[in-house]
């Protein structure tokens, strides 16, 4: 899901729990 960040989470619900936050970084860092 986030792996392109760099991130792999060990469990695929703690990464939804953060998934927008992680977005809007992610965002960021492209801009």
């Amino acid at each position: 899901m986030v792996e392109w960040l760099g991130y792999k989470p060990y469990a695929v619900t703690h990464a939804s729990d953060y998934f927008d936050q992680l977005y809007d970084w992610a965002v960021e860092l492209i801009k």
